[in-house]
């Protein structure tokens, strides 16, 4: 698998400056996950973060790196009560 480019690093990495000083900030869904790089870093750094994709082979990409990952429609999100995303109903 390729490196990232570096501009999407910097990004990355500027998004992660952003969250840290948010005192709330402990979750992140990704929306369209692929295979679960972004996602993985997230998680590496103390984040709780769930993955959707349309595609189910993207999404079991996502689980062999220990992600919880969902195939699912942003346009119809519905995680399961016992999910550890918040549901609100």
């Amino acid at each position: 698998m390729r490196p990232p480019p570096a501009w999407e690093t910097a990004e990355r990495d500027n998004f992660l400056t952003r969250l840290q000083q948010e005192q709330e900030a402990t979750s992140l869904l990704e929306v369209g996950a692929a295979t679960g790089s972004d996602a993985a870093f997230f998680k590496a750094h103390g984040f709780d973060v769930v993955c959707v994709d349309l595609s189910s082979r993207m999404v079991e990409r996502c689980r062999t790196r220990g992600l919880v990952a969902h195939v699912m429609d942003v346009a119809a999100l519905a995680f399961p009560r016992t999910s550890s995303v918040p549901c609100t109903p």
